[in-house]
């Protein structure tokens, strides 16, 4: 699981409804802010959040003093993107329409290469990596026209990659929007025409709460032909790009946040966070973030610090984050943190979230 500490403390809430200004707390999720407020000044000296937990118990952040805030912000909690690769074929080296490669004139027979090097397979060490290499030799089939040789080409390149888990193949092959499976044959793509070349996705992986990120691997492709015994042209454009696949666009921000929360709200011990997964045991700590759904999130995020007097001068950074679902959408979309992010900004004494405390 991620270590998401820079600062010497982070604190995290889900929040569920803004309660500023009202009394109750009466359920799970339930946030408001409270002020301290010196009898001889009517500007608030500190500020902190009371929080009604996954437990239904009511808690409070720490007291944070104003002129000790450095920062605040809100952000909506963003995916991250998955990267893809088209291969097309380059007219410049490769002329499928005459069925020859430019610098020698013939390409019947020979073998077109597109190789995937795909690395971080189990962790985050460049060398845990497997190199792929699809082939398919050109004949009169597959080099009857542009489309026969992608369609060639996207099988044997879904049918060479491994699969460690069917649910979760580490890339994924589109025909335009067609996606090419291991197994798949030439002619499992006769509804498919006019193709401009192969796309190769990153596919997120098995996510497990605390245990299994979800991350895709990296991967870079390479696309050669030999012509003859010494020497081999690169037959393909090979374009990176954010993904635009439907469906393989990004992975969503709240699964991040998920791990956040898992993490923050986590024993000092990692005991109770399962660290002895798979044999540990469930126990008491209730999650407020729905990964498990399509859902966008924001997040509030006040940096602060404290410091003492005498020996105790040193700062010590902190971080407090509140995230609330958005619900609508366009300009319909609405968070309970808008108006809390506000509050909060009165009581700091700011105009905006930049610069010191008041």
């Amino acid at each position: 699981m991620k270590n998401f500490n820079t600062n010497q403390t982070r604190h995290f809430y889900t929040a569920v409804r803004n309660r500023t200004g009202e009394t109750s707390m009466d359920n799970i999720g339930d946030i408001a802010l409270a002020t301290i407020t010196p009898e001889q000044n009517g500007a608030p000296e500190a500020i902190c959040f009371k929080y009604r937990n996954g437990q239904a118990d009511i808690t409070r952040t720490d007291t944070i003093a104003v002129d000790k805030v450095k920062s605040i912000n809100l952000k909506e909690a963003a995916g991250t993107p998955l990267k893809m690769y088209t291969v097309a074929i380059n007219s410049s080296a490769f002329d499928i329409s005459n069925k020859k490669i430019v610098v020698n004139n013939d390409a019947l027979g020979k073998t077109f290469f597109c190789k995937l090097h795909i690395s971080q397979l189990f962790d985050y060490d460049d060398n845990n990596d497997v190199t792929v290499a699809a082939a398919i030799v050109g004949d009169a089939t597959n080099l009857g026209s542009a489309d026969a040789f992608y369609k060639a080409l996207a099988c044997s390149i879904a049918n060479a990659l491994p699969l460690v888990d069917p649910k979760y193949p580490l890339v994924r092959v589109f025909v335009k929007t067609t996606e090419v499976k291991k197994g798949m044959k030439v002619a499992d793509l006769s509804g498919v025409s006019s193709i401009s070349g192969i796309t190769l996705v990153q596919s997120p992986q098995k996510f497990v709460l605390g245990k299994l990120s979800g991350e895709p691997c990296p991967f870079d492709v390479f696309a050669t032909v030999d012509v003859d015994n010494v020497s081999a042209v690169e037959w393909a454009t090979i374009t990176p790009a954010d993904s635009n696949v439907s469906g393989y666009i990004e992975i969503p921000g709240a699964k991040q946040l998920a791990e956040l929360e898992y993490f923050a709200l986590g024993e000092r011990g990692d005991y109770y966070r399962g660290f002895r997964y798979p044999d540990d045991y469930d126990h008491s700590a209730e999650y407020l973030i729905d990964y498990k759904t399509p859902k966008s999130y924001k997040v509030l995020t006040l940096e602060y610090f404290w410091n003492g007097n005498a020996e105790n001068v040193q700062k010590s950074p902190r971080t407090l984050q509140i995230a609330a679902e958005i619900t609508g959408s366009g300009s319909t979309a609405t968070c309970i943190l808008d108006g809390l992010y506000t509050s909060v900004l009165a009581a700091l004494g700011k105009a905006d979230g930049s610069g010191s405390g008041a």
